[in-house]
């Protein structure tokens, strides 16, 4: 399918025009030639004709002179002219004003007769416009007439002018004779012309070929370039024409995008880089400062279970050394009974708030979890979109100014192709397809400026994701003052079991007064010493676990 708009159908329509104007100018010169053949030919009749009148006058001063008669002058004459002849054939007639034929070379019996009347096969009395012509200074007279040695009419110019004894003189030519002359002429015309159409259909070929298939290649090299293939070579920018300026401009727009690409590629890296060691840094102090709470909280413990154990060793050893005097010691054994037991539930009070310490501590660490993730999260999602506004912004900036230069360079274009008028019209389309380029690129940077808009809105959510960091950091304070009210309770049930522990120290001094009535609560105390003793080393097992589930807690912050 033709295009209309393309470039190689406006170079094909301006050769058209050139063919147009050549064959016209061809018929002009035809035509031209033609008429400047029949003046050439009207100015050597005229010249023959002024000869032949002046041989004529010259004789007729002699005869004037008294040389001769005017009869012998007259005969001088005619016999002069009959034999003349010029331009191959043609020849000099003469006729009377009365109309009677003086001298007729080819036709020697028409001489003496007149032929005033005579006409040619239009119709044409030949002979009355010879003399007319005459008296009236000379001029010319289109008519019919037989060629000698042909048997057809033919076309016939004849100039006559007045002469001396009142004779009518001229000479003429058939216009065929100029028609061979002319068609010979104009073959050699139309060979030229066309040579020279050839010769304008290979340069118009080839121009064409110069022009459209570069710009077929820089438009599929813009094209890659559109689809994102920043290493597509740009075909066409090693000419030196326009077209290599506009490949080289496009080229030096690739370098530079891909320039831009890889220090915005090289800053993404580094804005994560700084982003992971922040993380590691916030997880490292979290860690730390968890570590340090929690950790002593389960220290706390170890140390309270290595007592239990203590106590419950002093215990069994009181026990022992009062089993002889279980009988006198069984009331103030009965007292030590209570005062253990006293000491067990305050141990399991104590056991309840060390799980509510862990509950706290697990609800705690999800909590900052999810306060580092939504922070991070937030972090980047600002960075990143502060980064791409501003890249965006930069790379706006250069295409505004690209096309800004386009557009100008198309309108310099435009001007230069103006001035060099038929030869930089096809320059004057591609400066045009140029400028329309440079407006499809601003309403271009119009489409980048609203989305831009829509990344501010981006940060806006990402605000709103800030805020919600805030809430988890606040729920994060919560737990911590759980964990705190927690720590209080524990103190409290340490103290109750201090409490049970100098009440039972009390008891046993009783005890030591009555040793023999203490031998069956001996035996029980003893039971009940070894039960506290598990309890303590189950504690302190269960200690050791927390404090190794703390560390691996640790260590996996630490390492993000």
């Amino acid at each position: 399918m033709i295009k209309l708009n393309s470039i190689s159908t406006r170079i094909a329509a301006l050769v058209a025009l050139a063919f147009v104007c050549i064959a016209g100018g061809g018929v002009f010169s035809y035509a031209n030639l033609r008429a400047n053949l029949l003046e050439q030919k009207e100015l050597q009749l005229k010249s023959q004709v002024e000869m032949a009148k002046s041989l004529i006058d010259s004789i007729r001063q002699r005869a004037e002179k008294g040389e001769f008669s005017e009869d012998a002058a007259k005969a001088k004459a005619i016999e002069a002219l009959r034999p003349v002849r010029y331009g191959g054939d043609n020849y000099f007639f003469v006729d009377r004003t009365d109309g009677v034929n003086v001298l007729l070379p080819f036709a020697p019996n028409r001489e003496g007769v007149s032929r005033i009347d005579a006409k040619d096969a239009n119709g044409v009395t030949f002979v009355r416009e010879f003399i007319r012509h005459a008296r009236e200074g000379g001029g010319l007279t289109t008519y019919s007439w037989i060629k000698p040695g042909e048997s057809a009419p033919s076309l016939k110019l004849s100039y006559t002018t007045l002469a001396g004894w009142d004779w009518s003189v001229g000479t003429g030519f058939h216009v065929h004779d100029i028609e061979e002359s002319l068609a010979a002429s104009s073959r050699q015309l139309i060979f030229a012309i066309a040579a020279a159409l050839a010769g304008l259909a290979i340069v118009a070929f080839l121009v064409q070929r110069s022009v459209s298939q570069p710009l077929k290649a820089l438009t599929h090299s813009m094209e890659l370039l559109r689809r994102g293939e920043l290493d597509a070579a740009i075909m066409g920018d090693e000419r030196g024409d326009e077209i290599g300026q506009i490949a080289r401009a496009v080229r030096d727009f690739r370098d530079l995008l891909r320039e831009r690409l890889a220090r915005d590629a090289a800053a993404e890296r580094d804005r994560r880089a700084e982003s992971d060691r922040v993380r590691r840094e916030t997880l490292s102090q979290l860690a730390g400062e968890f570590e340090a709470k929690v950790g002593g909280a389960a220290g706390a413990i170890d140390s309270q279970a290595a007592k239990f154990e203590k106590v419950s060793r002093d215990l069994k050893n009181l026990s022992g050394a009062t089993r002889d005097q279980a009988a006198a010691n069984a009331q103030a054994g009965r007292a030590v009974q209570e005062n253990i037991q006293a000491a067990s539930a305050a141990a399991e009070e104590l056991s309840a708030s060390i799980r509510e310490i862990l509950s706290q501590v697990s609800r705690a660490a999800e909590f900052s979890n999810i306060a580092v993730a939504e922070s991070a999260r937030a972090k980047e999602t600002m960075q990143a979109l502060s980064e791409s506004s501003r890249q965006v912004g930069d790379v706006v900036a250069l295409i505004e100014d690209i096309a800004n230069k386009t557009n100008l360079l198309a309108l310099n274009a435009t001007i230069e192709a103006a001035r060099a008028g038929e030869a930089g019209k096809g320059f004057g389309v591609v400066a045009l397809e140029v400028k329309t380029l440079a407006d499809s690129t601003k309403k271009a940077i119009d489409d980048i400026t609203g989305r831009i808009e829509a990344i501010r809105r981006g940060a806006e959510a990402s605000m709103d994701s800030s805020r919600t960091v805030e809430e988890t950091i606040g729920r994060i304070d919560s737990s911590a003052s759980a964990i705190a009210a927690t720590m209080d309770q524990q103190s409290s049930a340490v103290d109750q079991i201090a409490q049970a522990i100098d009440g039972t120290l009390k008891r046993v001094d009783q005890l030591t007064r009555s040793m023999t009535a203490l031998e069956q609560q001996a035996q029980a105390a003893d039971g009940k010493s070894e039960e506290v003793a598990a309890s303590a080393r189950d504690m302190r097992g269960r200690a050791a676990d927390l404090h190794d589930q703390l560390g691996q807690l640790s260590r996996a912050l630490r390492a993000g």
